[in-house]
């Protein structure tokens, strides 16, 4: 798949950091507020644009080129969330 030239907005972005901590695409509806068909197009989306073959290798892509940070540890974010 050729990359669509256009880099992802920072909705995108936010939707596919997301994904890289692991979040599914239910969750990701229930903490954005949008419908299970919304995000699923949105990734979509992303993938074309970054000419990724599917959710893992959009990630691998966005991390490789700076586009995404990488996400806390799972221990970390369960940690804080025990404290907070």
């Amino acid at each position: 798949m050729s990359p669509d030239l256009r880099e992802p907005n920072s909705h995108e972005l936010a939707t596919l950091t997301l994904v890289a901590a692991g979040t599914s695409n239910r969750d990701i509806a229930a903490t954005t507020g949008q419908s299970g068909a919304a995000v699923k197009a949105q990734l979509a989306l992303v993938r074309r644009k970054l000419g990724a073959r599917n959710r893992a290798h959009a990630v691998a892509i966005a991390l490789r080129s700076g586009l995404i940070e990488p996400p806390e540890p799972a221990v970390e974010r369960q940690s804080k969330a025990a404290t907070a």
